[in-house]
């Protein structure tokens, strides 16, 4: 423990690693002893932010904007010094000294309702295991028909939330105030007065942050009729959703050894796959794919290789879509995006900014109806083969190529492919890609050429017009005093 604030702050900056602390909001490149990015003080189009490790330090080469990890997350997070080192002390599990404690701060009651959300996370899964509930049976037997046994059970902590209304409540009204359990999500005020279990009838699937840690819930219907099919933990002090992957905890490791992630879609598909060896596999919990989910997976595989694997009917395409393009855009200005399977081994491990692909099975099973109907092996088969994002967008668009017939239609179906097309950067692998969509369609290569030209320029960005303010009126002593000033004013 700490005797004084200041020994406090010196274990805090023993223990910080500043690329880690960077990387939770800024997606970093290495290039020899230190890692660039975007700088997230100014709008950055190349990057121009340093990180030094060996010093501790980060530096913006545009802004100037420069400090150590302790002062990015008091810029980033818009915090006191103070709150920075609480919550770090926190984080690394630092008493404060008695000295500079606050009664009744929010890391209290974050910390009681940790805990009340982790009792509450036994308490369900106990209540399965043991089959002591109402409703445990169903559940079990709902389990068992996914090919879900008592070990991945235990290994995810699923649970059941029994039928009547305050159960968990009861269990934890001796030990937390009606503030901590409401502000956990665990209950809800009633309309009659008191409190309710916000979960009831439902099969229990926890959440747990990078660290382990229980901060919500995912609660699946288990009857027929049963509104909403699930039931999502909302946003609080320990949990938010758009910066929490589910799964994340038990992929973490196998993330890092195999160099990429999956994401998914649902809770099963993350658990499914897990349970038959895909362990690389996390999903965001009931909500879409944000950039700080892409960049704190970017924290796990070096190369940034991601692969989607979401449904394969119309929600799913429109999900890999947006997903690709969220990528996409956390990734800009860090390099190209890979855009084509070479046939060589690169004599760099950190060529492309990032890499994109797309599992999409054929038989239009989402992951765990695929693995639990199919098979695991099946599934790494297509993951093994899984095309680039890019070529899985132009595959999509011209598997209905038959449906367009007179010329007029053909030239509206080519249209959809020239945005994708023109996205390509390198102009060598462009026209490959233009010269098998032409043989594909049947049409003239450079026809196609010419309306990728003509759709660059009619999107090209607008750039205002500058006025010289010098007109033949002016003497030629106004012009150089003019000249002159000029060079003062532009930075």
């Amino acid at each position: 423990m700490a005797v004084t604030w200041d020994e406090l702050i010196q274990q805090v900056k023993d223990r910080l690693d500043i690329v880690d602390v960077v990387s939770e909001q800024v997606v970093l490149k290495r290039k020899g002893n230190t890692y660039w990015g975007l700088c997230p003080f100014h709008k950055d189009k190349h990057p121009s932010f340093a990180v030094t490790p060996s010093m501790g330090i980060y530096k913006c080469f545009s802004c100037g904007e420069a400090g150590d990890a302790i002062k990015f997350i008091m810029k980033t997070k818009n915090m006191e010094f103070r709150a920075v080192i609480e919550e770090l002390a926190e984080k690394f599990g630092l008493e404060i000294p008695v000295s500079h404690k606050k009664d009744g701060s929010s890391r209290e009651l974050k910390e009681q309702m940790m805990k009340a959300t982790e009792i509450a996370a036994e308490f369900y899964h106990d209540l399965l295991l043991r089959n002591k509930s109402d409703n445990a049976q169903m559940a079990l037997d709902y389990l068992t028909k996914r090919g879900i046994g008592s070990d991945i059970i235990k290994k995810f902590h699923l649970g059941v939330a029994p039928k009547s209304f305050t159960t968990l409540y009861d269990e934890l009204r001796k030990d937390f105030s009606n503030e901590v359990l409401e502000k956990a999500g665990l209950v809800l005020k009633s309309e009659k007065g008191g409190y309710i279990d916000r979960f009831r009838g439902r099969l229990i699937i926890p959440i747990q942050n990078e660290n382990g840690e229980f901060v919500a819930f995912g609660a699946r219907a288990l009857e027929k009729d049963q509104s909403p099919k699930y039931l999502n933990s909302s946003d609080s002090l320990i949990y938010n959703k758009s910066r929490i992957l589910y799964g994340l905890y038990t992929a973490k490791d196998a993330i890092k050894s195999e160099d990429s992630v999956i994401l998914m879609e649902g809770y099963f598909d993350v658990i499914s796959s897990q349970a038959h060896g895909i362990e690389n596999c996390v999903a965001s919990c009931g909500t879409s794919l944000t950039p700080e989910h892409v960049r704190l997976l970017s924290r796990y595989t070096k190369s940034r290789k991601i692969y989607l694997s979401f449904d394969t009917d119309g929600a799913g395409q429109k999900a890999t879509e947006r997903g690709a393009s969220i990528i996409k855009e956390v990734f800009a200005g860090l390099g190209n995006i890979k855009q084509f399977d070479e046939s060589y081994v690169s004599a760099s491990s950190d060529k492309y900014a990032c890499e994109i692909r797309v599992i999409a099975p054929p038989e239009g099973k989402d992951p765990d109806e695929f693995i639990r109907s199919v098979g695991a092996e099946a599934y790494k088969m297509y993951m093994e083969r899984a095309p680039l994002f890019i070529d899985f967008r132009i595959n999509s668009i011209l598997s209905e190529k038959d449906k367009y017939k007179t010329p007029q239609e053909r030239a509206q179906f080519i249209s959809k492919l020239i945005p994708v097309l023109s996205e390509i950067q390198n102009k060598i692998i462009r026209a490959e890609y233009t010269e098998i969509v032409a043989q594909v369609l049947d049409v003239d290569a450079a026809a196609i050429k010419s309306e990728i030209e003509s759709y660059e320029r009619s999107n090209l960005p607008k750039v205002e017009r500058i006025v010289k303010n010098v007109t033949k009126n002016d003497s030629i002593l106004q012009k150089a005093q003019k000249n002159l000033l000029s060079v003062f004013l532009v930075p």
